[in-house]
């Protein structure tokens, strides 16, 4: 285990994981995996996949694709095209 200090920002290093701290935002990184914390946001990058995360309210992207999610309800956005889903209603617009 490594820890670096530099003014406010900590960095924590283990084997292949390492940990990022600037006040109340935290970095982790894992081979290709990429998390970042502020609040009660959350953003996840795996590759070209992003999901961000925030409250009740998720929303992954991969490539031209974005889904978001709220309660029971996602969204789907690919190209021109959006698909919503409400429990077991769906509505595609294009």
């Amino acid at each position: 285990m490594e820890t670096l200090r530099h003014g406010d920002t900590e960095t924590l290093r283990h084997g292949d994981m390492e940990t990022l701290r600037h006040g109340d935002t935290e970095t982790l990184r894992h081979e290709d995996m990429e998390t970042l914390r502020h609040g009660d946001m959350e953003t996840l990058r795996h590759g070209d996949t992003e999901t961000l995360r925030h409250g009740d309210m998720e929303t992954l992207r991969h490539e031209d694709m974005e889904t978001l999610r709220h309660g029971d309800t996602e969204t789907l956005r690919h190209g021109d095209t959006e698909t919503l889903r409400h429990g077991d209603t769906e509505t595609w617009r294009h």
